[in-house]
C-alpha cells in the first residue's frame, strides 16, 4: 500500500515515538523544520542552529556559515522559533550534542552574530 506524504502542522504533537512537535524554521532555508520533544526536554535543531562546522572556528552554538543560508537576517529571525521551547538538550544537524537550555544557546548565537 503506497504511503502519501502529508504536510505536518507546526506546534502540534505528531503521533510518533517521543511525540515530536514540529518547529518551523523556514527563514533558515525553505521548508526547514526543527523538532521539539517536550516529554524529553530535547530539541533537534537541524541546520537552524549547529554546534560545530568544518568551515567554522567556533565551538558551541552557532549558525552555519552564511554560504549555507538564504539570508543572514532571516537566519537570525529563525532562532526566535527555536527559543520558545523548553529544552535542555540540543541535537544539532552538525556538531556534538549540547546540554544547555535552548534559550541560552539562542542568546549565545545572537551575541556571536553581531
Amino acid at each position: 500500500m503506497p504511503v502519501n506524504a502529508q504536510a505536518i502542522a507546526p506546534g502540534h504533537r505528531l503521533d510518533l515515538p517521543g511525540c515530536p512537535v514540529p518547529v518551523t524554521t523556514h527563514r533558515h532555508t525553505s521548508r526547514h523544520t526543527a523538532f521539539h520533544l517536550p516529554l524529553h526536554g530535547v530539541i533537534v535543531t537541524g541546520d537552524a542552529l549547529v554546534t560545530e562546522h568544518p568551515l567554522s572556528k567556533i565551538h558551541g552554538p552557532q549558525l552555519l556559515p552564511p554560504v549555507f543560508d538564504h539570508g543572514h537576517g532571516d537566519t537570525i529571525e529563525a532562532l526566535d522559533d527555536l527559543a520558545v521551547g523548553e529544552a535542555d538538550t540540543i541535537l544539532p544537524g552538525h556538531g556534538p550534542v549540547v546540554s544547555m537550555p535552548i534559550a541560552a544557546a539562542v542568546e549565545q548565537v545572537r551575541e556571536r552574530s553581531h
